[in-house]
């Protein structure tokens, strides 16, 4: 259903993108509401609030709440939750806890890991404030 709202929003399909995403959105509010949620479940939920394709189905403040309780579990282990945290701090507009809590998500991927570059790409966008 995610993929199918991604699709219809690059059809222009604004209505049908909205539709089936507001569905993805409360089901996975429902995952990440259960008492047994993951960190993984957490994430999923807070990414999809800070990148969905219909903006205004975008919540960063929700997503920075959900990221926290992910990153809280796992002791900020993961450098994939914790790049999720620093996109949600930089959507909600605290620029240096996203550049901070980026270069953590960075210094924790494995020297050839694919994510490198656009960890640091990331960085750097944060830094620079675009």
């Amino acid at each position: 259903m995610r993929e199918l709202g991604r699709l219809d929003a690059e059809a222009g399909r604004m209505d049908d993108a909205r539709r089936r995403l507001a569905e993805v959105i409360a089901a996975r509010r429902t995952i990440a509401s259960a008492a047994d949620a993951t960190p993984l479940d957490l994430d999923a939920l807070a990414k999809l609030l800070l990148v969905s394709e219909v903006p205004d189905l975008r919540d960063p403040k929700e997503a920075l709440a959900l990221s926290r309780r992910a990153n809280d579990a796992t002791r900020e282990s993961d450098p994939a939750f914790l790049h999720t945290f620093a996109q949600a701090f930089y959507d909600t507009g605290d620029r240096a806890r996203a550049v901070t809590t980026q270069q953590r998500a960075f210094d924790r991927l494995a020297a050839q890991a694919p994510e490198r570059a656009d960890y640091q790409a990331e960085l750097a966008k944060y830094r620079a404030g675009k």
